[in-house]
């Protein structure tokens, strides 16, 4: 058994994430395509996995030895196939440390960052326990993002007169998240802020690009409004998306 076909990576085909990166890993030669098996095909008789422990940390099974690796090991052992020296980077503690707490938010937030739908499916659902700490992690790394970026955005184009935004970032830190906690409950409160903060981010990064642009190139008005219309488009295509996750998600 060649080293490719001796692993069986078991991945949530309802994430888009997860089916983007266990599919370039087929198209890499990473994996086999046999060797890619989503979580709604899956006999969970046939492996020995922790089936709870799989709903957030992905798992690589040997074939061979049966031997099962989760999270970060699982992408370690696959990635080291083509590049060696991603093992002894990871033996690093702090470099593990690190990548293992980046894995765990993008884990946790990944039904959130992808905006997936819930699956009312009666196979195994794998969507991973809520967090707290992990979503309230998020929803900070985006609104600072996006609160600098749109910073940065708008003092470009209006260099004229210098101007700051506490005003926006007022609105981002304190009556968005308390006036969402006040209406609804802790989780869908969240939810909605966080899906907001990835929202905002994708925008602003845009709006920045555009400024950018125009610092060096000079766009007549009518490609201006061209471009303002798709930064619309993406944005009210990305509102709807997440409107349609939450309403999908079950809150108990």
């Amino acid at each position: 058994m060649s080293p490719l076909t001796e692993n069986a990576l078991i991945y949530d085909d309802n994430c888009p994430l997860c089916s983007a990166y266990t599919t370039a890993f087929v198209k890499g030669g990473l994996l086999q395509k046999e060797g890619r098996i989503s979580f709604s095909e899956v006999n969970m008789q046939q492996f020995s996995i922790d089936w709870n422990k799989a709903r957030h940390e992905i798992p690589l099974i040997n074939l061979q030895t049966g031997e099962v690796s989760y999270g970060v090991e699982a992408l370690v052992n696959i990635l080291s196939k083509k590049w060696r020296w991603i093992k002894p980077l990871l033996e690093v503690k702090m470099v593990n440390l690190f990548f293992k707490w980046l894995y765990k938010l993008i884990s946790y937030n990944r039904k959130i960052i992808a905006a997936s739908k819930h699956a009312n499916s009666t196979s195994f659902d794998c969507t991973p326990d809520y967090s707290f700490f992990w979503r309230l992690i998020l929803i900070i790394i985006t609104y600072s993002l996006s609160a600098y970026i749109f910073d940065k955005a708008i003092v470009q184009l209006c260099n004229t007169y210098h101007f700051n935004i506490p005003a926006l970032n007022v609105l981002y830190w304190i009556w968005l998240p308390l006036t969402a906690t006040a209406l609804t409950k802790k989780k869908k409160a969240t939810d909605i802020i966080a899906h907001l903060g990835i929202t905002l981010l994708l925008a602003g990064t845009i709006c920045l690009c555009l400024v950018k642009l125009l610092n060096y190139f000079w766009a007549p008005p009518f490609l201006l409004c061209l471009y303002l219309l798709l930064i619309t488009v993406v944005i009210m295509q990305q509102v709807q998306k997440r409107i349609a996750a939450i309403k999908s998600t079950v809150y108990s």
